[in-house]
């Protein structure tokens, strides 16, 4: 039987995303008729026996190491001296010692003696007071004498600047963080991952048809797996399966131009490592559209985008709720809505503002109660992210907030996904812009409403389901005003404004970057809603237009001012659904390039005002918001649509969760395998290998 091996060396325990991810992998590859076996970090302690071999290999997981032992001994036994000096300085000063120096200093001494042995010590220590002024004076009598202090005192400086300047560029280049540091780290790194992965393979060896599978490495472990390559012929035999899930530019795609050159050493890595190759057949891939667009971008090697291996178990939840969606919308308006937070309480998940969510749900009076899952990724916590943990247990029981400060094991977290009615998923949105988030793909794959950050691999995951709703409205509701780009005057200003219709081009609307180009226009009778909707040039991939509304009354004053980030979805289309206050009789559009400064081009550009009795729901699945203070904005769109994006949620959950499971994945590793497909092909390869499993691609684009 063959093997499918699957290396993470930062599992350390039963429990957490590295865990489950594997154990969904290899539960997949078993019922594919692989025999698997997972090799782990060195402190990984199992419960109990386990279906698959495991083999405990690697003694650094992807962040260490940390820095060399002989650094953080002498920085912990510099702090140890700290510590112990400021103690012997404390206990000193409030000694009786101390007492009576401080009350001679206050000239308080007279009667304040009470006792013989205070009396005692306040002699002793007076004399050694005296001692100590004797000697002063005494140096001060000889250096009169011999006038030898300035010139020690010069001695001793330039002797200090000689050693500051001759240590200054060694503190430079050894500070941490440094280049030498940065690659004394990958040397380090890089030597012991092909240390243990050559131990791994003298105990698992390797014979035609395995399949190594690696999901999460960095490049200092990419490259070491080049000395195990040179030392054991058999991986040849095998196919290697390598998954990079780490954003390697900032910003948006406008933006990397600029940081091409910065990426020189990783790009040479990638040639480094398929120049070395002795007959090994290497496959990579990431597990977003963004990121593949990233690692391709570097030109060094033929990435795919592959599915997260999301649970079975995760579905049943999404097919009971799809049976009534009255009971949804029942339980929303009786009861409270459980509203959760998963992961570690960490700065770039926004887990600091949960504290004002619940404030405003409180003062608003929401029906809803939460729960956070509250532990820390580092001892102690990072400074924002442990502040909010102390403000939500300061809460009063009328908040309904519970914190739950330690990881969660598999079926726990289940348990608490699967009975939240809204998963709230702050996460900084530079971060992840082309990340992915393992806790949103098993969110959608129950059907639950999701509250995500704007221009993210989350959002845009969204974005064409959103455009598709927005278009279904066009039919279903009666259409008051039409308005095209054409039709409407625009002005542009970045500094200064320019003349109208200036900005139209061959039915393009130029946008300069965040400057906006907005268009008036009064609002047509019976008019309670605005859909904007647009296109982007295609060669203004992966930007995020912002759209801007402002509603005045008839005396022209301000009654509502409305941002909305928007885009990402695979056609580049684009689409927002604004409510429209009764009072208001103007209107403001603007659109910008919210997230970057280059320009863009949009065309098919379109303003409908609809007429509905009632609010619509803004969104289908769940609502995205453009700043973390919307956060409330958005829990309270929900609840008060809440049959609506449940009901949507589990429709769209039925083909993602096609497409996101761990046998999806494991056909996309085995059918690029099977195609024999080699690392340097580029797309031609690509669409043969989505032929291989038709199935899943289908499900992947219809979802």
């Amino acid at each position: 039987m063959a093997k499918f091996v699957l290396i993470d060396h930062s599992i350390s325990g039963v429990g957490g995303h590295y865990y489950e991810y594997a154990a969904r992998v290899l539960q997949a590859a078993a019922e594919s008729g692989y025999e698997p076996v997972l090799a782990t970090n060195r402190k990984f302690r199992d419960p109990g026996p386990l279906p698959w071999q495991v083999v405990r290999a690697y003694r650094y997981d992807f962040f260490e190491p940390g820095p060399p032992k002989l650094l953080t001994t002498t920085k912990s036994w510099l702090a140890a001296r700290r510590r112990l000096l400021a103690r012997w300085k404390y206990r000193l000063m409030f000694s009786r010692v101390g007492l009576l120096w401080l009350k001679k200093r206050e000239g308080a001494i007279d009667g304040a003696i009470s006792s013989r042995r205070l009396l005692v010590a306040a002699v002793a220590a007076e004399m050694c007071l005296y001692c100590l002024r004797m000697a002063r004076a005494l140096g001060r009598l000889s250096l009169a004498i011999m006038p030898l202090e300035p010139y020690v005192r010069n001695v001793f400086r330039a002797g200090r600047q000689l050693l500051a300047t001759a240590a200054g560029p060694w503190r430079a280049l050894l500070a941490n963080g440094s280049f030498v540091w940065r690659q004394a780290h990958c040397w380090r790194k890089r030597g012991a991952f092909a240390a243990d992965s050559v131990r791994l393979f003298q105990t698992v060896s390797l014979d035609h048809g395995d399949l190594v599978f690696i999901p999460t490495l960095a490049e200092a472990d990419m490259l070491g797996l080049l000395t195990l390559f040179r030392a054991n012929p058999d991986t040849a035999k095998a196919s290697w399966h390598l998954i990079f899930r780490r954003n390697i530019y900032q910003g948006r795609e406008p933006e990397f131009a600029g940081q091409d050159e910065s990426l020189r050493p990783l790009r040479n890595a990638f040639r480094q490592f398929q120049a070395q190759l002795s007959g090994q057949r290497v496959y990579f891939y990431t597990d977003t559209d963004p990121l593949t667009v990233q690692y391709n971008r570097l030109g060094a090697a033929s990435f795919r985008t592959v599915p997260i291996p999301v649970a079975a178990d995760y579905r049943a939840e999404a097919d009971a709720a799809s049976v009534d969606y009255n009971a949804a919308s029942r339980r929303a308006s009786e009861h409270s809505l459980h509203v959760v937070y998963i992961g570690d309480a960490r700065t770039e998940k926004g887990y600091h503002w949960l504290p004002h969510l619940v404030g405003d749900s409180f003062a608003a009076g929401l029906p809803v109660r939460f729960t956070f899952q509250s532990n820390f990724n580092i001892p102690q916590g990072e400074p924002a992210p442990a502040v909010a943990r102390t403000q939500l247990e300061a809460l009063p029981p009328s908040h309904r907030v519970e914190l739950l400060k330690h990881p969660l094991a598999s079926e726990p977290y289940r348990r608490l996904l699967l009975d939240s009615d809204v998963v709230v998923i702050p996460y900084d949105r530079d971060n992840y812009y082309a990340r992915s988030s393992g806790i949103f793909a098993e969110a959608l794959v129950a059907g639950k409403p999701v509250i995500v950050p704007a221009g993210t691999w989350m959002a845009t995951e969204l974005s064409a389901a959103v455009c598709d709703y927005h278009e279904s409205l066009r039919s279903q509701h009666r259409s008051v005003g039409d308005f095209r780009s054409c039709d409407l005057e625009w002005e542009s200003h970045q500094g200064k404004c320019a003349a109208p219709n200036e900005v139209l081009v061959r039915d393009r609307l130029p946008v300069l970057g965040r400057a906006p180009t907005y268009c008036s226009l009064d609002l047509p009778a019976g008019a309670t809603h605005l859909l904007v909707s647009f296109r982007l040039d295609g060669e203004s991939r992966g930007t995020f237009p912002g759209i801007t509304v402002e509603q005045f009354d008839g005396g022209r004053s301000l009654t509502r001012r409305t941002a909305t980030l928007v885009g990402g979805a695979s056609d580049e289309r684009g689409s927002a659904l604004l409510r429209i206050t009764a009072e208001t009789q103007h209107l403001r559009v603007g659109i910008s390039n919210s997230l970057s400064v280059a320009p863009i081009q949009l065309k098919d550009v379109r303003l409908d005002f609809l007429s509905a009795d009632r609010a619509l729901p803004a969104s289908v699945i769940g609502t995205v918001y453009t700043e973390p203070h919307q956060l409330f904005a958005q829990l309270r769109e929900i609840l008060n649509h809440y049959a609506h994006y449940r009901a949507s949620a589990v429709d769209f959950s039925r083909n993602w969760s096609r497409y996101h499971c761990a046998q999806a994945l494991v056909e996309h590793l085995v059918g690029s395998e099977r195609l024999r497909t080699t690392v340097s092909q580029a797309s031609s390869g690509v669409e043969a290998a989505d032929r291989a499993v038709p199935g899943v691609i289908s499900a992947r684009r219809a979802a």
